[in-house]
């Protein structure tokens, strides 16, 4: 017999189904185990977290954004049929496709206003009817999110990338390119449609999850992505650039223990746990980084200048 959970500190399906009479059966809970995708896709919190003010986020998303003229996001909430459902969460807007039956937990990565969400799905959509790919900035303030340990009030702008046809692209295809590419008919204008069937199958909308692609879609894919990023160089430009020195807002960062350090005589003392930026400092294995109006500084042994560093030292 199988020992007992109280004499061995394990419990097996052997031992529960042997248990004696008069105990009540174990209760099965069905879970559900997956990757971080369960939990969020994009890479956006993170950056929020860090402090960065211009991100150029990019969704290679296997679901179409429909156009304006089949949604309206101001006047009623998104739907699996008109977005991605990654996209939503980051606004607070879970898709109602999304339920209990699933494994997904985006309901903890609210880190914008619910009401900004039609501007930025009409800005994507603007760039849609202009044939040109997917592409449009909008300046964003985020909320607390106590669950990832975000503030509110960080001002950022994203820059949307969103994985599209785009019209005027495929009118500079070759002919025979184009009718392998293209769907046909009335679904020729309609930028969430592709064709079903051929080598080209659902171009672009290729899920992540397949990474077998010959090398005729994978070109493709690549040239569509780059002609679209092209289309939009000035908004690129100005998402990537430096921006202008701001007024200092001090930023909160978590400090490992460290030990007391000497620098120029100066006793330097890191606290453990939440410090705000500014002037204050820290010394890790007698290395020191100060925070001076949100530059990095790093400093080691009599006070030397090493090198700049960025904000997640």
């Amino acid at each position: 017999a199988p020992p007992s959970s109280a004499s061995s500190g394990w419990w097996s399906a052997a031992a529960a189904s042997a248990a004696p009479s008069g105990q009540p059966p174990p209760v099965n809970t069905p879970t559900a185990f997956a990757d971080g995708g369960d939990l969020v896709s994009p890479y956006l919190i993170g950056l929020l977290l860090r402090g960065v003010r211009s991100i150029v986020f990019f969704g290679n998303f296997a679901t179409p954004l429909r156009p304006s003229s089949a949604w309206n996001p101001h006047t009623r909430p998104p739907t699996a049929a008109d977005i991605d459902d990654d996209l939503p969460p980051f606004f607070g807007l879970l898709l109602s496709d999304l339920g209990e039956r699933t494994s997904y937990e985006f309901k903890y990565n609210q880190v914008f206003r619910r009401s900004d969400f039609p501007r930025v799905v009409a800005a994507l959509q603007q760039a849609q009817a202009s044939g040109r790919g997917l592409l449009a900035t909008t300046p964003l303030t985020t909320v607390h999110n106590a669950w990832w340990g975000l503030q509110g009030g960080f001002e950022v702008n994203v820059t949307w990338v969103y994985l599209s046809r785009a019209e005027a692209w495929e009118e500079r295809l070759p002919r025979e390119v184009r009718e392998a590419v293209v769907p046909r008919g009335a679904r020729r204008r309609d930028p969430t449609q592709a064709r079903r069937q051929g080598s080209f199958r659902g171009f672009p909308y290729y899920p992540t999850g397949q990474v077998h692609y010959d090398e005729a879609n994978t070109n493709l894919l690549a040239d569509l992505c780059a002609w679209t990023l092209l289309q939009h160089a000035p908004l690129l430009r100005a998402a990537l650039r430096p921006p202008p020195p701001a007024a200092h807002q001090p930023l909160r960062l978590r400090v490992p223990a460290a030990r007391t350090v000497q620098r120029e005589g100066a006793s330097k003392n890191a606290r453990d746990g939440w410090m705000d930026g500014g002037r204050e400092g820290a010394c890790v294995q007698r290395q020191c980084v100060w925070y001076v109006q949100r530059q990095c500084v790093v400093w080691r042994g009599q006070g030397k200048a090493l090198s700049g560093c960025d904000r997640s030292s």
